[in-house]
């Protein structure tokens, strides 16, 4: 999973709307986060490349660890 850091664009996006980035800490401009550190960090959305993969909505709440994390349901999982 990549994410990015408090020094890139789409952070600054994120924080001007109110939410925060679960990888705000990280030192790294595009972190490359582990599973189990996104379910450990529960974020309540998931904004995700319209073309990542050609994975829908549902199949990422039903795959692996996306289907592991307590706060997020298909309203929360954003394509961009």
């Amino acid at each position: 999973m990549i994410s990015f850091s408090p020094h890139t664009v789409l952070d600054e996006l994120i924080v001007r709307a109110g939410g925060e980035n679960i990888f705000h800490d990280a030192s790294a401009m595009y972190p490359i986060a582990s599973s189990e550190t996104a379910i450990e960090r529960d974020p309540e959305i998931i904004i995700v490349p319209e073309s990542y993969m050609g994975v829908s909505q549902a199949q990422i709440l039903e795959s692996g660890p996306a289907g592991a994390l307590s706060r997020l349901s298909e309203k929360a999982v954003y394509t961009q």
